[in-house]
């Protein structure tokens, strides 16, 4: 009777183990699973390589207007969704001074956001003053040489 109850014991609470553990799985998943992901990882593949081609027709100015002319609205997104994590306020940062750096005149709205900017977080660092990669570039594939992209890059 002993062993029937510790039994029935046993098996509840490996039930209820699993019935909580699949439950949480269900309801907290993890951001990369959101059904936009594979929708952000096709439009940010299909932006790449209009990039490359231009970049490769020697339509360099093409493609920095193009980069340059999404700013203002990441801008505004970062304050639609109210992203103001520290890693949110690099970029904005990275944003302002690259605008100040290079004169681009952003509309109103957004300069008045950018200026409004909380101090500078001390994750922040400039790539260009510190001599650091943000990321450590990928191993070229062998048709792809370094030195012809540098030639396309002149």
């Amino acid at each position: 009777m002993k062993a029937k109850s510790l039994a029935l014991v046993s098996l509840s609470v490996v039930a209820g183990v699993s019935i909580g553990a699949g439950g949480m799985a269900a309801l907290h998943r993890p951001d990369h699973f959101g059904s936009e992901y594979p929708g952000m990882i096709r439009g940010m593949t299909a932006e790449h390589v209009l990039h490359a081609k231009l970049l490769r027709e020697g339509r360099g100015t093409e493609v920095l207007r193009m980069i340059e002319s999404t700013f203002p609205s990441s801008v505004l997104h970062f304050e639609m969704f109210n992203l103001r994590k520290e890693v949110d306020i690099v970029q904005l940062w990275r944003i302002r001074e690259y605008g100040e750096k290079h004169r681009i005149e952003y509309p109103p709205a957004v300069a008045g956001l950018l200026a409004r900017l909380p101090p500078k977080p001390v994750a922040f660092c400039d790539i260009e003053e510190e001599g650091k990669m943000p990321n450590k570039a990928p191993a070229t594939p062998a048709s792809v040489t370094p030195r012809a992209t540098e030639d396309v890059l002149k």
